[in-house]
């Protein structure tokens, strides 16, 4: 944003080098995250996502790659496969938050399926879809909405542009 601001091409154009470079790396041909494929958990993978949902709105040749991703959320959502989250982390750091009682990072345990609301009403503006047609729209959770007052005003800024 700051590159187009100040009409710097030539760091626009390095920018999205390291984008192109950093979405292959990041986002599997699955539609999975390198994060959910390490750590077995949608709650990285919606960290992940929110952000490139971000790159998306503002860059569109990343609009394919993070549809894709999101495809893969609502995959793991419709399958129910919310249980069992962290049992395969080969990342430490979990094992540690876990112990120092960071609920989410339990290995084996629950994703909390409001961490979706951010990335639903992203997704719903970048595709200009309607939010109650989602199906993860049922996911919505008005105290996350409320977190959320950016994102969720933007869609309706945006909504039929």
């Amino acid at each position: 944003m700051i590159d187009r601001l100040l009409e710097d091409k030539e760091s626009l154009k390095a920018d999205q080098e390291i984008l192109d470079n950093h979405v292959k790396e990041n986002l599997l041909e699955d539609g999975a995250s390198i994060d959910y494929q390490e750590r077995n958990a949608l709650h990285y993978h919606v960290y992940n996502l929110e952000t490139w949902l971000e790159i998306a709105l503002l860059e569109p040749d990343y609009i394919d790659q993070v549809s894709n991703s999101y495809d893969f959320l609502i995959k793991q959502l419709k399958a129910d496969n919310i249980y069992n989250q962290f049992a395969k982390s080969k990342q430490k750091i979990d094992e540690k938050r876990a112990k120092g009682g960071f609920s989410y990072a339990k290995k084996g345990g629950t994703f909390d399926t409001k961490r979706v609301t951010r990335s639903v009403i992203s997704y719903s503006t970048l595709k200009q879809e309607d939010l109650e047609s989602q199906f993860a729209a049922k996911y919505l959770d008005k105290k996350k909405i409320k977190q959320s007052l950016f994102q969720y005003i933007r869609y309706f800024l945006w909504k039929n542009k």
